[in-house]
């Protein structure tokens, strides 16, 4: 694993720089909170074993 002082290094050398996010652009659907929520319960449903292999929910 390379060191995070290598990685540095490299990513200098390609010209690419650390930006923090400075804002936040919040989603305008209207169906965005449903959404959300359904891929969540996926998640955990997929993390405590209780979809079938391959289920798409």
């Amino acid at each position: 694993m390379a060191s995070v002082e290598a990685i540095r290094q490299i990513l200098r050398a390609a010209g690419v720089r650390w930006q923090a996010t400075k804002t936040w652009k919040a989603s305008r659907d209207p169906e965005f909170v449903p959404k959300m929520r359904r891929i969540l319960d996926l998640y955990d449903r997929s993390a405590a074993g209780q979809l079938p292999a391959g289920a798409r929910g």
